[in-house]
């Protein structure tokens, strides 16, 4: 009977194996009492992972860089807004597999708002935006992520879902913009 706070079914295995390495550790000698595993496991924070910022269009960021994130990303999107079309704000490292996580979306991506990263290791959009044609009807391409985040809430119109996805520098360079128009739309 454990309240996990963070989302996604991921996380509850996430949670399994962390409970494993406690049970190894209290064989070792070293405990953790029930009440401070029972309040970590539902206070845990993970901001940039499956994390909504609320709001008209409700925006997800979470910075899926890799297939099984993706795809674990897709899964919990499925569980939390089911049946939902998203409008993905993309950027990518070059080093990433842009293909393998563009399909993992494509069930659900109703447009893709591609952008260059602020890392000299992004991915350019040109060089993937075929392939995220590949998997989605409307494709766009913008200069920079405050640019694609407002081209996608264009897009989402105030009812819709948008997904912030692809990179963690992604995520770090939109989070702080986002939680300073939450708190300003808050006053």
């Amino acid at each position: 009977d454990l309240r996990l706070s963070l989302r996604g079914e991921h996380q509850a295995q996430n949670a399994a194996v962390a409970l494993a390495s406690l049970e190894v550790l209290d064989a070792l000698g070293i405990a953790a009492s029930t009440e401070a595993i029972r309040r970590g496991l539902s206070a845990t924070e993970w901001p940039g992972r499956l994390e909504e910022i609320g709001g008209s269009p409700t925006v997800v960021l979470d910075g899926a860089h890799n297939p099984s994130a993706a795809e674990a990303l897709e899964q919990a999107l499925e569980m939390l807004y089911p049946g939902r079309a998203a409008h993905f704000v993309f950027g990518i490292l070059a080093d990433k597999d842009h293909r393998a996580i563009l399909r993992a979306f494509g069930s659900r991506a109703a447009s893709f708002h591609l952008t260059p990263l602020p890392s000299p290791r992004s991915l350019a959009p040109d060089r993937y935006v075929e392939a995220a044609r590949a998997v989605a009807p409307d494709v766009r391409i913008y200069g920079s992520p405050l640019e694609a985040l407002d081209g996608a809430r264009h897009s989402a119109g105030p009812d819709g879902l948008i997904v912030i996805t692809g990179s963690l520098f992604l995520v770090g360079a939109l989070r702080p913009h986002l939680c300073r128009s939450r708190e300003v739309s808050l006053d």
